[in-house]
């Protein structure tokens, strides 16, 4: 067993942004890789360093105040138990939509709706993923929430989910740039399907990946949004589907995730 104190100072890639946001990584004890490259990979994670993990299966519940939302990585297991009835089929409809669905949209808050189950004081959101690296996931309480379903080459469905706060005008169109950002990976460059069923792009600080999630600022200028959300995508192949060793080849993931949104964003 052990305790995580989430930091509410500014650390890299992730703390409590405020009283209703947070995105969380590096919070649970990892064991060290062995591989059949190096046996023990050796080079410690210092908190400004990328990490290296074996690919795990995950079961994570995480229970917050009912007026939160958690948006984390695999499949979200029992999902009606902590989304009211509305959003729960509006959440039905984006799995499948090939057009953006506003899950939760500002005039949810206007009018004053509740998006969550309210029947408690608190909610369990609870997650499973298999074959990720790691779990990192974000909470926040008055975050808009737009989803649809984005299908590669091979006909695979894959969830693409913006997580926002309503003040970050860029985000309105970052789950439409994702989605494309998914689909042209998927059927041009590389031309294999998209690794895995999820990606959420979640409206934090800074510009970092985890296996499904993307924790990103806000941009006041078009082309940083795109650039953000195109580059954190691409690493969904490199390192994470690949499972490279971002410590000791950094160049590796970063190169090839450099050339896949030089190649999205110019086309």
């Amino acid at each position: 067993s052990w305790e995580f104190t989430v930091p509410k100072v500014n650390m890299v890639r992730m703390w409590q942004y405020d009283s209703t946001t947070l995105f969380i990584a590096y919070w649970y004890p990892q064991v060290a890789v062995y591989d059949d490259i190096d046996g023990w990979d050796m080079n410690e994670y210092t908190g400004t360093t990328e990490f290296y993990n074996d690919f795990n299966n995950y079961d994570v519940s995480i229970t917050v105040p009912n007026n939160f939302g958690v948006w984390g990585p695999g499949n979200l297991e029992h999902p009606a138990t902590v989304l009211s009835p509305e959003v729960f089929g509006l959440y039905k409809e984006a799995m499948i939509s090939s057009e953006t669905v506003n899950i939760i949209s500002w005039n949810d808050y206007l009018e004053k709706k509740t998006p969550y189950n309210n029947s408690g004081e608190t909610n369990t959101w609870h997650f499973k993923a298999s074959g990720i690296p790691d779990f990192t996931f974000g909470a926040a309480a008055n975050y808009l929430w737009d989803g649809k379903a984005v299908y590669g080459g091979a006909g695979n469905s894959v969830f693409v989910s913006a997580v926002y706060n309503a003040a970050s005008l860029d985000f309105y169109e970052v789950c439409d740039v994702a989605a494309k950002t998914v689909e042209m990976m998927s059927k041009e460059l590389p031309g294999i399907d998209f690794p895995f069923p999820k990606l959420t792009i979640f409206n934090g600080r800074g510009g970092m990946e985890s296996p499904m999630m993307v924790n990103q600022s806000s941009n006041k200028e078009r082309i940083w949004m795109v650039h953000t959300t195109v580059h954190e995508a691409a690493h969904s192949y490199f390192p994470f589907g690949m499972g490279i060793n971002e410590r000791k080849y950094a160049w590796m993931d970063e190169g090839w995730t450099q050339m896949l949104s030089e190649n999205i964003q110019y086309e």
